[in-house]
């Protein structure tokens, strides 16, 4: 679903409405071999990844990345009451069992952070 900001995000840096199986972000294209598509998205998510960093430097908060955001979005989904299935869609995971970890993952770092916070560890 393009709800009306993300219509704003596409129109600003998107390809202009083209045919069905074009691309959105002009990142990828038709016919590239599997390698270029490999080295293209990593090159993009380090290049987003940088600019994310710049952006937390000058906010003075946590530094944040891809990774980060995405860990973001699947726990306030999870927090809000979404259904497991509705965030392996938006994930793009193919199995339920896979979301299923991946927020398993989350909740025990999360209850790490807190019990650090109440107990911190001291050097000796």
């Amino acid at each position: 679903m393009i709800t009306r900001q993300i219509g704003r995000i596409i129109d600003i840096h998107g390809n202009k409405p083209g045919t069905s199986d074009q691309y959105i972000f002009p990142i990828l294209y038709q016919g590239i071999t599997p390698e270029d598509e490999y080295r293209l998205i990593q090159q993009t998510v380090r290049n987003i990844n940088d600019n994310m960093t710049n952006i937390c430097k000058e906010l003075k908060i946590d530094r944040a990345t891809t990774y980060t955001a995405r860990h973001s979005f699947a726990t306030v989904l999870k927090r809000s009451g979404a259904s497991v299935e509705f965030i392996s869609e938006s994930l793009g995971h193919k199995s339920k069992q896979t979301t299923q970890n991946y927020l398993a993952n989350f909740e025990d770092e999360e209850k790490k952070k807190w019990a650090n916070m109440l107990l911190p560890e001291k050097e000796v």
